[in-house]
């Protein structure tokens, strides 16, 4: 099982105003396109949280209607974990390193018995999460790019 955090997510409905996007004319940025590729080809292996949910909400909102609507869709497909009081140790411990949202959402990760490996476009999360003996996946972007 992969764990999704808010910044994997919000690239789903993101287009050049996620900061790691390249603007060229508009366009969707590369790792969006990489992003909603990979995701299609992983939804089923694919769990997230209402913290990460929340994340792609807050993204999709200003876009309109139709963007909430993708979300929603999106939302209905995947396995949503629910945060274990467990998750709290190790977001206790993270603090120090990551926001404390980020912190609870590699809490799950790190709680849950299933997840191997987190999606995210954060470098500190991405740093956490291999520290805690997590695998690191961020298409579009190479390998180990967060040392």
């Amino acid at each position: 099982m992969i764990y999704g955090d808010g910044s994997a997510l919000r690239l789903t409905v993101m287009d050049v105003s996620h900061p790691y996007l390249t603007q060229e004319d508009g366009a969707v940025g590369p790792e969006s396109i990489a992003w909603r590729a990979w995701m299609r080809e992983h939804e089923r292996d694919l769990a997230v949280t209402e913290i990460s949910l929340t994340t792609l909400r807050r993204a999709a909102d200003p876009l309109g209607a139709a963007a909430r609507e993708s979300v929603r869709q999106i939302a209905a497909r995947l396995t949503v974990l629910r945060v274990p009081d467990r998750a709290l140790d190790t977001a206790t411990l993270a603090q120090a390193a990551l926001p404390p949202l980020a912190a609870i959402e590699l809490g799950v990760a790190v709680a849950h018995p299933d997840v191997a490996t987190v999606a995210t476009y954060d470098r500190r999360m991405a740093r956490v999460a291999r520290l805690h003996g997590l695998q690191v996946v961020t298409p579009g972007r190479s390998d180990r790019w967060w040392e």
